[in-house]
């Protein structure tokens, strides 16, 4: 396994969610409206770095999105229990949704990624 691909992959999971998280706690009011906004956000972005990771891993592109997915989750855990004193507690049902989305976009990511990482790479043989 390439683990400095995985840890450069979380990383960026972890900025970008960070980033997205901010972005929706301090600007936007919290209600389901903009949770839904900030999920479909999350769902494009993640689905694009998975993509990314996919398509420049050759061999067992899965296997190394689901570390990537998962290294970023601990040092989310990590940061989170950090910053618990200052911050209000995440509501269960949007932890669930942010879970959903996080695997949605994985899926569609490691499948765009593979197929699009393929297809680029056929033309070039031609």
């Amino acid at each position: 396994m390439n683990w400095k691909r995985i840890a450069t992959y979380a990383a960026l999971l972890f900025v970008a969610q960070f980033l997205l998280g901010f972005f929706e706690g301090y600007y936007l009011p919290a209600d389901w409206n903009t949770a839904l906004a900030g999920s479909l956000a999350s769902l494009v972005v993640c689905s694009g770095i998975f993509a990314h990771l996919s398509a420049k891993q050759t061999s067992r592109p899965f296997v190394h999105a689901w570390a990537a997915l998962m290294l970023q989750v601990f040092a989310a855990v990590v940061v989170s229990q950090v910053f618990r004193v200052i911050l209000d507690p995440v509501e269960h049902p949007f932890a669930v949704l942010e879970w959903l989305v996080l695997i949605c976009a994985l899926l569609i990511g490691i499948a765009a990624g593979t197929f699009f990482g393929r297809s680029a790479g056929a033309q070039g043989d031609l």
